[in-house]
Protein backbone atom coordinates (compact mmCIF):
# COMPACT_ATOMS: atom_id res chain seq x y z
CA UNK A 1 0.00 0.00 0.00
CA UNK A 2 1.29 3.59 -0.65
CA UNK A 3 1.12 6.50 1.84
CA UNK A 4 -2.47 7.47 0.08
CA UNK A 5 -3.95 3.91 0.91
CA UNK A 6 -3.89 3.00 -2.66
CA UNK A 7 -3.63 -1.27 -2.38
CA UNK A 8 -1.18 -2.57 -5.67
CA UNK A 9 -1.42 -6.05 -6.65
CA UNK A 10 0.79 -8.19 -9.16
CA UNK A 11 -1.24 -10.76 -11.19
CA UNK A 12 0.72 -12.20 -12.98
CA UNK A 13 -2.15 -14.10 -14.86
CA UNK A 14 -3.68 -11.07 -16.50
CA UNK A 15 0.33 -9.59 -17.10
CA UNK A 16 -0.64 -6.33 -15.13
CA UNK A 17 -0.05 -4.26 -12.24
CA UNK A 18 -3.32 -3.01 -11.01
CA UNK A 19 -4.59 -0.76 -8.00
CA UNK A 20 -7.28 -0.14 -5.65
CA UNK A 21 -8.07 2.91 -4.26
CA UNK A 22 -10.09 3.40 -0.83
CA UNK A 23 -12.77 4.56 -2.56
CA UNK A 24 -12.65 0.99 -4.01
CA UNK A 25 -12.03 1.67 -7.62
CA UNK A 26 -9.70 -0.47 -9.62
CA UNK A 27 -7.35 0.57 -12.53
CA UNK A 28 -4.46 -0.58 -14.43
CA UNK A 29 -0.92 0.83 -13.74
CA UNK A 30 1.38 -1.05 -15.38
CA UNK A 31 1.05 -3.41 -18.21
CA UNK A 32 -1.92 -4.84 -20.80
CA UNK A 33 -4.00 -7.68 -20.31
CA UNK A 34 -3.10 -8.66 -23.88
CA UNK A 35 -0.23 -10.67 -24.40
CA UNK A 36 2.37 -9.12 -26.26
CA UNK A 37 0.47 -5.82 -26.52
CA UNK A 38 1.83 -2.55 -26.55
CA UNK A 39 1.58 -1.23 -22.92
CA UNK A 40 0.42 2.29 -24.33
CA UNK A 41 0.62 5.82 -22.99
CA UNK A 42 0.93 6.14 -19.08
CA UNK A 43 2.48 2.57 -19.18
CA UNK A 44 5.92 2.36 -19.93
CA UNK A 45 6.65 -1.34 -19.31
CA UNK A 46 5.37 -4.39 -20.47
CA UNK A 47 5.67 -6.64 -17.31
CA UNK A 48 5.97 -10.50 -18.40
CA UNK A 49 4.80 -11.93 -15.52
CA UNK A 50 5.13 -9.27 -12.94
CA UNK A 51 5.00 -11.62 -9.17
CA UNK A 52 5.48 -8.86 -6.01
CA UNK A 53 5.17 -4.90 -5.96
CA UNK A 54 6.45 -2.69 -3.59
CA UNK A 55 5.91 1.01 -3.33
CA UNK A 56 8.45 3.61 -1.19
CA UNK A 57 7.76 6.23 0.39
CA UNK A 58 7.78 8.64 -2.68
CA UNK A 59 5.27 6.44 -4.68
CA UNK A 60 7.94 4.90 -6.85
CA UNK A 61 6.68 1.36 -7.78
CA UNK A 62 8.59 -1.26 -7.92
CA UNK A 63 7.89 -5.17 -9.54
CA UNK A 64 9.56 -8.50 -10.05
CA UNK A 65 9.05 -9.51 -13.25
CA UNK A 66 9.76 -13.24 -13.52
CA UNK A 67 9.33 -13.11 -17.22
CA UNK A 68 12.59 -10.84 -17.72
CA UNK A 69 13.80 -11.81 -15.00
CA UNK A 70 14.21 -7.93 -13.85
CA UNK A 71 13.10 -5.58 -11.18
CA UNK A 72 11.13 -2.64 -12.70
CA UNK A 73 11.03 0.91 -11.03
CA UNK A 74 8.28 2.87 -12.28
CA UNK A 75 7.26 6.51 -11.51
CA UNK A 76 4.19 8.08 -11.63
Amino acid sequence: MDAHGDLFIADKYKNVVEKVSPAGRLSVKLGTANWGADAGPRQPLRPFLPDRVAVDAHGDLFTADLGNNDIEKVTF
